[in-house]
């Protein structure tokens, strides 16, 4: 997705809706509306005030935009797309900066290695599983995990869109151990984990969801070669690598992890240095996403 250096966010083209009632001239005012909103898009991008931008977000951007389930497509760095919706956070970082993750997305296509299996935790709509199932292409496996109904329907949307059938959808929620865990669910369906969800985030809503651990879902697999695991749990990210013990001594796989707070990285550090990994902040990644590998 091209973005001009004077209005950061995406070319008008890529803003088409879905249809919904007077969808043409939704899209019309959209398409109208949306260059005047570069000196705003201009700010988010550059101010680090998190308070003023989360006004500029949700008082301006947001009224600017159509509600679900009106959206809009987005081509991902090798080629795949996702429909997208406006906004939601995903949707709108993509279209206030032209991309989402793109230095991530792009690590993670270089670290997935063709033939092999590729873990993505917390899948969200799969804006890692579609470049990850192109990355390891047709003689390889994605396991896409993903415990919400809502977001798994979206998911296996995006996953038809891009004719896609080297993925593997597992519905559920993984830990340090097998069972039942809440997870509480979020005003933005990107944020639901089953950890603690920030206060501005939260909506008192919770679903029980089916849980295991990463190495029963690689066992089940029948133990397959990892090369690379991505985990963005939204704060359980320590459980799920403390249930992949097996994983991590197996297939040594390359690791893209967020982990926000100083303490959780602590913790991160500890664990899997146990397996000799070490971790790195690769230059343009997002605050809090790391690799961690055993790659000297």
């Amino acid at each position: 997705m091209s973005v001009r250096a004077h209005a950061p966010g995406p070319p008008l083209a890529a803003l088409p809706t879905r249809p919904v009632s007077f969808g043409g001239l939704l899209r019309a005012c959209v398409r109208l509306a949306w260059p005047f909103t570069w000196g705003i898009r201009w700010y988010w991008l550059h101010s680090t005030r998190k308070l003023g931008k989360g006004l500029v977000v949700e008082h301006i951007v947001k009224r600017l935009l159509p509600p679900p389930p009106a959206g809009f497509y987005t081509e991902l760095p090798n080629g795949g797309r996702v429909f997208l919706h406006h906004r939601e956070d995903i949707g709108l970082v993509v279209l206030m900066s032209g991309g989402f993750e793109r230095a991530e997305t792009e690590f993670a296509i270089e670290a997935a290695r063709p033939g092999t299996v590729a873990i993505d935790v917390g899948a969200n709509v799969g804006m890692f599983t579609v470049p990850l199932a192109l990355a390891v292409g047709p003689s390889g496996r994605v396991l896409t995990i993903e415990p919400s109904p809502e977001n798994v329907e979206r998911l296996e949307s995006n996953l038809e869109l891009n004719s896609l059938e080297n993925v593997v959808v597992e519905p559920i929620a993984v830990g340090d151990k097998a069972g039942r865990l809440v997870l509480q669910l979020a005003s933005d369906p990107g944020f639901h984990s089953t950890a603690e969800i920030a206060e501005a985030r939260a909506v008192d809503e919770n679903l029980a969801v089916h849980a295991e651990t990463l190495d029963q879902v690689w066992l089940r697999a029948h133990a397959p070669a990892v090369s690379f695991i991505k985990i963005d749990t939204e704060g359980s990210e320590d459980a799920v690598l403390r249930g992949a013990e097996q994983i991590l001594q197996a297939c040594q796989p390359v690791l893209l992890v967020e982990a926000k707070g100083n303490e959780r990285v602590r913790e991160l550090d500890s664990w899997l240095g146990r397996f000799g990994y070490s971790r790195r902040r690769q230059r343009g990644f997002a605050r809090g996403n790391f690799v961690y590998s055993t790659a000297a």
